[in-house]
């Protein structure tokens, strides 16, 4: 049985929660004596307990730091150094896994199955850092696990508490472009992350409430995204660049860099 505790960051979503990654963890045979709710401030500590209560479900709620940011950084100096900590977004509503025909599907794997094959493949390769693939498109999937320089989406992802990609005194606590952020620092540190290539998340990327309300609406999430993206990717050169999306927001493209792929069958 692998050992590991699962956080889930959240601003103002308690039915989101609920009707999303909670309900998805539960169809997943999640134990969620292990999982811990971070909340912005006291007020929300109380409605998500408030939440849980109603839902029948017995999870810890810790207020956190406003800023997902900044809560990233005190997630990860909560538990005691070297915790395997799974982190999900609030709004995972499935899971997908791709098949030998590139179709997708319905996941069957359980939580703990999940979280052992990325927790274990760190361990076995010396990373400290894994994550699911963040497009759900059977075109770009496949049923292996690949070690390298690989985007790894915040709204998944597994690490160990106590890191210093969070730790580190020059640590920056955007809370727009963090991921890229975190994936960079931890290639760089430890030669590699890991990602399972055929999993990939349902999910609603931008969506209205979350950490566009925190930071101040839609208009300043731009223009946060833009500067901070430039300044990450600045200080990354070598590893990646920023390109304008079909709709004129920023993003970046990591080089890919593959240190080895692991087939799952």
């Amino acid at each position: 049985m692998l050992d590991y505790q699962i956080a889930i960051p959240s601003y103002k979503r308690t039915e989101t929660l609920a009707k999303a990654t909670l309900s998805m963890l539960k169809k997943h045979g999640c134990d969620f004596s292990n999982v811990t709710i971070f909340t912005a401030d006291k007020n929300e500590t109380k409605a998500y307990s408030a939440m849980l209560g109603m839902v029948g479900i017995r999870a810890e709620v810790v207020t956190g730091e406003p800023g997902i940011g900044k809560q990233r950084i005190f997630i990860n100096k909560h538990y005691p150094v070297d915790t395997r900590v799974l982190s999900l977004d609030d709004d995972i509503y499935a899971l997908s896994i791709v098949d030998e025909n590139k179709k997708l599907n319905p996941c069957d794997w359980t939580i703990d199955r999940i979280a052992l094959k990325g927790f274990q493949t760190c361990e076995k390769v010396n990373a400290k850092m894994w994550g699911i693939n963040p497009v759900e498109n059977g075109f770009y999937m496949d049923r292996t696990t690949s070690i390298g320089l690989r985007y790894i989406c915040a709204n998944f992802f597994g690490s160990y508490a106590g890191d210093a990609v969070w730790t580190a005194t020059d640590r920056k606590d955007f809370s727009s472009g963090e991921d890229f952020e975190s994936t960079l620092r931890s290639f760089v540190q430890y030669k590699g992350v890991v990602r399972l290539d055929g999993i990939c998340p349902k999910t609603k990327y931008f969506a209205q409430g979350g950490i566009c309300a925190e930071i101040g609406g839609e208009d300043k999430r731009k223009l946060d995204h833009h500067k901070h993206l430039t300044e990450i990717a600045a200080r990354f050169p070598h590893l990646c660049k920023t390109y304008k999306k079909s709709d004129g927001t920023t993003n970046i493209k990591l080089k890919p860099v593959t240190r080895g792929k692991i087939a799952w069958l």
